[in-house]
C-alpha cells in the first residue's frame, strides 16, 4: 500500500530542504532563496535554487525541479519509499504500519539489515575461524572489518533460513535475494561458506551482499541478484563510507574490487569507491560527478586491467569528469600493492597518475599490436565526450603527441557518435512568451493556505500552456476535496517540474490578491473586445435584439471594471 498522503505531507513539513540539499551541493544564500551549481547537469553559472518557504528546488538551466522527495530520489538514485522512510526516520515522523499489508508489501530493508547482523555474528563465532584467519592474511585490521561490516556465511544449506524462523517469511527472504528455490520447491541459503561483504546505498542502508570464497574456487565472487533495492549498475561500493570525505575532496579514487577499496581506505586513502562486480556504468559516473570533478582510476596492472581502465575512462569522460589513470607495476592490484609497498608508495602512484594521453604513452602503447588500434582507442574516448570543446582538445592533444592525422581521428570519433558533416540542424522551436502576471498568480495560488472562490480566474486567463495545465490540475484537486494540492502536484511525474518552476517565481512586489485582481481585469478586457466584435457583426446582419443583449452585457462589464 502507498504511504498515506497526509503522512507524506507531515514528512515534507518536518524536513529542512536546505539542510538536505546542502549535503550534496554548496548552497549560497540569495535573498529568500539559496543558489548553487546544479547537481544534475554541468554549468558554470548557478541556475539551481532552493526555496525553503515553499519547500522546493528548481534548476532553470536543465529544468529539473520538485520537492525534497524528488531531489533525493534523483541525487541518490533511491525509490520514493526509501526516501520517505529515510526522511521520516530523520524527522521522527512515524509511518503507519497499515501501509504495509503483507509480505509482498513489506520493506526488504529490515531483513537485509538483520541478515547483515547474522553474518557479522557468524564471523565472530565458532564457524568463522577460517574467515578470520583469511582476513588477517589479507592484512585487514579489526577496525576495518567492523567499519565495512564484514561477515561469514557458514557451510550448510539453511543456516540463515533457520535463523530467520518465523520472524521473516520465505517470500520476503526471496525478495531480498537471500534464499533460492530448488527445482523441488524447497528453499536454501544463497550464500554458503563465503566471506560476506555488505553493499550499502549512499545513505548507508544495506541493499545487498558480495560473497567471496576463501580460496580460488569458482566463482570466486557471488553477488546478490537484482532486486527492488539492489541494482549493481547504479551502486558504488564504499560510497556511504567515503561520502563525508568526497564533500571536500577534489577527486575520487576508483578501483575495481571490494577488497581493493577496503585496503586503500585502511591505508588512509578514504576517498575511494569500487564497482560492484561489473564494468562501470554511466549511472555510477553520474553519481560521482555530483561530488567531484576528477576521477583517478586504479585498476590491476595486467593487460586486462589496463584495457578495463581505458574503457572505464570513456564512461567517466562521457559524464564530464576529468580522468587520470594510475598504472600499477607488474601484476599488482591496488590491494596487493598497498600491502607490499605501503600507503606512501600508493599515494605517490596516485599523485603521478597521468591523463589519458600520458597513460596511453606510458602504459598502453607497447601493448597494442597496430598503430591504428591506438587511433581507434582515442576515437572511442572522444566519441563519449558530449562537450565539443573538450572533445576537440582531446583529439588535438592525442594527434600532436602520437603524430596522428587530426582529421582522421576526428572523423572516426564522429562516425562512432553517429554524426555526419552534412547533418542539417533542426529548426529551433519558437519559445512561448512568458506570462509574468500569470506566473505570479499561480505561484501565490499554490503557496496560499486558503483561496476564496472570488480569487479564481478561468484557465484561459493564463497565457502559457504550462500554467494552464498546472492550474487545471489544481482546480481538479481542489474540487475533489484535496487538502494539500501543492503536495500532490509535486508528486505528479508530469507536472512536478512545472509546479516547482512556478513556485520558484519571485512576486516582484505583486501580491497574490493583486495578481488575481489584475488577471480578472485581463479576463474582462478580453471579454469586452469579444463583445464589441460581436456587436459589430450583429449590427451588420440587422439582428436588433442580439445587439441589445450584447450591449447590456458590455454595460454590465464596464460597471464591474
Amino acid at each position: 500500500m502507498r504511504i498515506p498522503p497526509e503522512t507524506i505531507d507531515r514528512i515534507r513539513e518536518a524536513t529542512d530542504i536546505v539542510a538536505v540539499v546542502s549535503e550534496h551541493v554548496q548552497l549560497k544564500r540569495s535573498g529568500k532563496t539559496w543558489k548553487a551549481l546544479c547537481p544534475f547537469h554541468q554549468e558554470k553559472t548557478p541556475s539551481f535554487i532552493v526555496n525553503p518557504d515553499r519547500q522546493i528546488f528548481k534548476c532553470f538551466g536543465c529544468g529539473e525541479g520538485g520537492d525534497v522527495f524528488h531531489f533525493l530520489m534523483e541525487v541518490e538514485k533511491l525509490s520514493f519509499r526509501e526516501v520517505a522512510e529515510t526522511l521520516a526516520n530523520a524527522a521522527g515522523v512515524p509511518i503507519p504500519k497499515s501501509s504495509w499489508s503483507g509480505p509482498e508489501e513489506q520493506s526488504v530493508y529490515p531483513v537485509l539489515e538483520w541478515a547483515s547482523g547474522f553474518y557479522r555474528k557468524e564471523l565472530q563465532g565458532r564457524t568463522g575461524g577460517a574467515a578470520r584467519a583469511y582476513l588477517e592474511r589479507r592484512g585487514l585490521a579489526a577496525e576495518t572489518v567492523e567499519r565495512f561490516g564484514l561477515g561469514w556465511a557458514p557451510a550448510g544449506w539453511s543456516n540463515l533460513l533457520n535463523a530467520a524462523g518465523n520472524r521473516y517469511g520465505v517470500p520476503l527472504l526471496l525478495r531480498a535475494g537471500l534464499v533460492l528455490q530448488s527445482d523441488r520447491g524447497s528453499h536454501y541459503d544463497r550464500f554458503r561458506e563465503r566471506l560476506i561483504i555488505p553493499i550499502r546505498s549512499a545513505l548507508g542502508r544495506t541493499v545487498g551482499f558480495g560473497a567471496r570464497t576463501l580460496g580460488d574456487e569458482e566463482p570466486k565472487y557471488l553477488n546478490s541478484p537484482e532486486t527492488e533495492v539492489f541494482n549493481k549498475g547504479k551502486l558504488l561500493y564504499g560510497l556511504s563510507e567515503a561520502r563525508s570525505v568526497l564533500k571536500t575532496a577534489d577527486h575520487v579514487i576508483v578501483v575495481e574490487g571490494y577488497l581493493d577499496a577496503m585496503a586503500l581506505a585502511q591505508a588512509g586513502i578514504a576517498n575511494v569507491v569500487a564497482s560492484c562486480g561489473t564494468a562501470f556504468t554511466e549511472d555510477q559516473a553520474r553519481i560521482l560527478r555530483r561530488y567531484v570533478d576528477r576521477a583517478v582510476l586504479v585498476f590491476d596492472g595486467d593487460t586486462a586491467g589496463l584495457r578495463a581502465a581505458w574503457k572505464s575512462a570513456g564512461v567517466f569522460l562521457g559524464e564530464g569528469l576529468e580522468v587520470r589513470i594510475a598504472a600499477l607495476p607488474g601484476a599488482h592490484d591496488p590491494d596487493s600493492f598497498v600491502r607490499a609497498e605501503g600507503a606512501a608508495a600508493m599515494q605517490a602512484v596516485l599523485d603521478r597518475a597521468p591523463g589519458v594521453v600520458g597513460f596511453a604513452r606510458d602504459s598502453l602503447l607497447d601493448r597494442l599490436e597496430k598503430r591504428e588500434d591506438l587511433i581507434k582507442a582515442f576515437a572511442y574516448l572522444a566519441a563519449r565526450i558530449e562537450d565539443p570543446i573538450r572533445r576537440r582538445i582531446l583529439v588535438q592533444e592525442a594527434s600532436e603527441r602520437f603524430r596522428f592525422d587530426e582529421e582522421t581521428l576526428a572523423r572516426e570519433a564522429a562516425r562512432l557518435r553517429g554524426e555526419t558533416r552534412a547533418r542539417t540542424p533542426a529548426r529551433p522551436a519558437v519559445p512561448e512568451r512568458k506570462d509574468v502576471l500569470g506566473r505570479i498568480y499561480l505561484a501565490g495560488l499554490l503557496a496560499a493556505e486558503r483561496v476564496h472562490d472570488s480569487e479564481l480566474v478561468p484557465p484561459d486567463a493564463l497565457r502559457e500552456s504550462g500554467l494552464r495545465r498546472v492550474y487545471a490540475r489544481w482546480l481538479e484537486l481542489r474540487e475533489s476535496g484535496e487538502s494539500n494540492p501543492q503536495g500532490r502536484l509535486l508528486e505528479d511525474g508530469d507536472l512536478r517540474s512545472l509546479t516547482a518552476e512556478f513556485l520558484a517565481e519571485e512576486a516582484a512586489g505583486t501580491t497574490f490578491p493583486e495578481a488575481a485582481a489584475r488577471l480578472g481585469e485581463r479576463v474582462r478586457a478580453a471579454r469586452g473586445r469579444e463583445l464589441k466584435e460581436a456587436i459589430q457583426e450583429a449590427e451588420s446582419q440587422g439582428k436588433v435584439s442580439e445587439v441589445d443583449r450584447l450591449l447590456r452585457e458590455l454595460h454590465s462589464l464596464k460597471e464591474a471594471r
